[in-house]
């Protein structure tokens, strides 16, 4: 989990988002991306800690595909 939260990171900062800004903001104030980002970063936080049941790892995991999707439809001309 800890190597899927660094990449979406990774991807988000080059396509100009700021993830420091992102983990910092009250969840309901993100949208689109960064929303998918810190849904899935959450996460990962609680699953290096030990406390994700295998439920929260698949919807992490769900998070961080549509969070390259946005990125990637976000990318086209």
């Amino acid at each position: 989990m800890r190597g899927a939260d660094l990449l979406a990171a990774e991807a988000l900062r080059a396509c100009g988002h700021p993830v420091d800004e992102i983990e910092r903001a009250p969840v309901g104030d993100l949208s689109g991306p960064a929303a998918d980002y810190r849904a899935a970063h959450d996460i990962a936080l609680a699953a290096a800690q030990g406390g994700a049941a295998g439920d929260d790892l698949r919807r992490a995991l769900a998070h961080q595909a549509a969070l390259f999707a946005r990125l990637l439809d976000d990318q086209r001309p």
